[in-house]
């Protein structure tokens, strides 16, 4: 039963050196980094409310975020603060790294689906639409086929990053690691 439960664990993001029954050190969580700690979940939140409607807001709180944790995570002493400023870290590593295939793989399967339907022959996929047809359909096609497996792969990313922010602020606040 134990290695499931660090299995566990280890899937939820749990560090197994704080996922221990021990009770944190709370005398020595500083007051204003636990506060710089809740305003960078307060700008993951922020992100993820801005992330559909305006992207780009949404990238320069997250940068904000990232250079604040790790400014900061330098300064964090005791059990709990250096663990949510890694958590948060860690956090915008992962929807960084998510958004980023996101883009590469929406790329590769549009520029697949032009060169298989130029290859294809083109003129009776894409009739009417001059030479270059197929390859148009084919991007279309691409294009759909990536846009379907997107909005997939954002729907996982946004429910981990607000259990992520969830998680994180409800710990915080309970003065305990992550």
């Amino acid at each position: 039963v134990q290695p499931f439960h660090q299995l566990i664990n280890v899937i939820m993001g749990n560090d197994m050196n704080t996922a221990t029954l021990t009770q944190p050190d709370t005398a020595a969580i500083s007051q204003p980094l636990k506060n710089i700690a809740f305003a960078i979940y307060g700008m993951h939140g922020g992100a993820i409310l801005l992330g559909i409607l305006a992207p780009w807001m949404a990238f320069l709180l997250l940068v904000i975020a990232i250079v604040l944790g790790y400014l900061k995570r330098k300064e964090a002493t005791g059990d709990v603060l250096p663990t949510h400023f890694q958590w948060q870290i860690n956090t915008f590593w992962g929807v960084a790294i998510t958004n980023l295939g996101i883009v590469l793989l929406d790329l590769a399967l549009a520029t697949m689906g032009g060169a298989l339907g130029f290859l294809a022959g083109g003129d009776q996929l894409g009739e009417g639409v001059g030479e270059y047809g197929g390859a148009l359909a084919g991007v279309m096609g691409g294009s759909v086929v990536a846009g379907v497996i997107t909005i997939a792969v954002t729907i996982v990313l946004y429910i981990w990053w607000i259990y992520r922010v969830v998680k994180g602020l409800i710990r915080l606040n309970d003065g305990k690691p992550i």
